[in-house]
Parts: structure tokens; sequence; C-alpha cells
């Protein structure tokens, strides 16, 4: 399993999220050290976040396997 890290203070925004083909829901994502509404530390590290928005942004899709 791979883990994204973000940098402490960093909070950077896509429009899509996916662990595998599971879709995630709008929010804030990120370690237990991060603050973000969703804490998963088997897919995150560092004390930064990844905001989720689902927008039609073209290329804001994250995939992580």
């Amino acid at each position: 399993m791979k883990t994204m890290k973000l940098a402490a203070g960093v909070n950077e925004t896509v429009g899509y999220l996916y662990y595998g083909a599971t879709s995630k829901r709008v929010g804030t994502y990120g370690s237990t050290s991060s603050g973000a509404l969703y804490k998963d530390d088997a897919h995150f590290s560092g004390g930064g976040m990844l905001t989720v928005l689902h927008d039609n942004v073209p290329g804001t899709i994250i995939s992580i396997r």
C-alpha cells in the first residue's frame, strides 16, 4: 500500500480522490497529526491535508493504490 506524504502546513486541493476503485467523499484527508476531517495513517503521512472538492476540474483526480 502506498502512502501520500503531505508536508506540514500544506493543503493540496483535488476534485476527486480514489483508494483503489472507491471514490472518497468531499472533505479533508490526512494523517492523525494533520487535523483533517478524515484521518487515515494507512494512506497519508505528515502534517498536511488533502482537500477533496468533487468538482469537474480536469486533471484533479488522485488515485492511491
